[in-house]
């Protein structure tokens, strides 16, 4: 029997981030600001964010996702998040490996799609996946509209993909994940996925490539005991270049368990004009703790059963980005789940409110950057708007996609209000 998928070794160091940064440092790929080791205790926490400065995020050692990540704002901050990224890690790994890296506001999260056969490693473009809703992606895009115009930052970026894939030999296809300060244009590795990935579909579109193809001839030719696709063959999908521009949109599970019906009692998708993924069908069960935004309840809870919260997703390609937007923007105003409560309004309004024609672009660097932190019972929501924005457009989206109290307002410094 052969895996498809990556070496063992590929996989376990990429796994493990502090390792992944080591490994990234000895290949010349730039990395966050951070700690040199982990931490375990509240004082190497408050050391090392004494060392560093504001603003911090702790991490998770394992995992991906955005699962176990605190911003921190001040020292004061430090304990408690230790102590809430410790017990999330604990359930979920078994350890409590946390490490600390320095966290930007206004911040790109872009990523380089590769695929190696052991000797060579191949790249498919790059993706903006920056617009999230709890560390999860919600809309993915191919290619990023912030390297349009910058095409050195571009090509540089890829460039880092590729050396520190084809320094572990990586066989199989993968993403480097990289987050670009949208100020300065510097960027640092996030971390590498040694897997497909949900947005694969989108890179598929627009270099007219089956990448899970690729991964299932690549472990083929290993379980024939040869090393991997040959090299003529790989090199020859050099000539696959972008065409067009497409958008993914992620339709998931939103918890709200007062109103919660876990059956799919309706599905109503736009197949005529996207690309449709799905794993549901009417009667479908969807457990209510998907994706739970509730953690102390769902802890006290015996019988949860914790699967992802992704229902589907949509995909279009289209010319242009602009043509690529009318197409999302039909295919999601057709989309519909019944039952479970879904995210479906975030992607919707990404792109209905005045700010998204600016969405990503230079011009307006990052014109909304939304971060959200867990609070029980309520939500705090914290905006981060470049100066061209206006209020009144960051609040109704908040109010839109949130449906929550707004807590932060944006402004140069943060105010309270309700």
């Amino acid at each position: 029997m052969t895996f498809i998928g990556p070496d063992s070794d590929a996989i376990y160091d990429m796994g493990l981030k502090h390792i992944a940064r080591d490994m990234a440092i000895y290949v010349d790929v730039p990395v966050m600001e951070g700690c040199s080791r982990l931490v375990g205790n509240v004082d190497a926490a408050l050391g090392q964010a004494s060392a560093m400065g504001f603003l911090i995020i702790l991490k998770s050692a394992n995992g991906g996702g955005g699962v176990g990540q605190q911003v921190c704002w001040s020292l004061d901050e430090v304990p408690a998040a230790l102590t809430q990224v410790q017990s999330r890690l604990k359930e979920l790994f078994g350890n409590l490996s946390v490490f600390i890296e320095k966290y930007y506001l206004t911040i790109h999260h872009i990523e380089a799609r590769v695929f190696g056969n052991g000797s060579e490693v191949k790249a498919f473009g790059e993706r903006e996946c920056s617009i999230r809703r709890r560390h999860q992606k919600v809309i993915d895009e191919c290619p990023t509209p912030n390297l349009v115009d910058r095409p050195e930052l571009r090509n540089h970026i890829i460039a880092c993909a590729k050396v520190l894939a084809g320094s572990m030999k990586y066989r199989s296809a993968g993403t480097v994940e990289f987050l670009v300060d949208d100020e300065t244009g510097r960027f640092f590795l996030l971390e590498m996925n040694t897997r497909l990935q949900v947005e694969h579909g989108i890179t598929e579109l627009c270099y007219s490539v089956d990448i899970v193809s690729l991964m299932l001839q690549q472990a083929a030719y290993r379980h024939a005991g040869l090393p991997g696709i040959p090299l003529d063959e790989l090199r020859n999908m050099r000539l696959k270049t972008l065409k067009g521009a497409a958008i993914e949109a992620r339709y998931a599970a939103r918890i709200r368990p007062i109103r919660f019906s876990g059956h799919v009692q309706l599905t109503t998708l736009p197949h005529h004009c996207a690309r449709v993924d799905i794993w549901i069908d009417i009667g479908t069960y969807v457990s209510p703790f998907s994706v739970c935004e509730f953690p102390t309840m769902c802890r006290k809870r015996s019988d949860t059963v914790n699967t992802d919260s992704l229902l589907a997703k949509a995909m279009v390609h289209r010319s242009t980005r602009e043509e690529a937007i009318v197409a999302m923007q039909e295919a999601l105003s057709e989309s519909d789940v019944g039952g479970p409560v879904t995210n479906l309004e975030v992607p919707r309004h990404c792109y209905s409110i005045p700010v998204a024609p600016s969405f990503y672009t230079h011009e307006y660097h990052y014109i909304l950057r939304v971060h959200q932190e867990v609070l029980e019972p309520h939500d705090k929501l914290y905006f981060y708007v470049q100066r061209d924005a206006t209020i009144r457009d960051a609040v109704l989206l908040a109010v839109r996609m949130f449906e929550v109290p707004i807590y932060g307002l944006p402004t140069e410094q943060m105010v309270e209000d309700s």
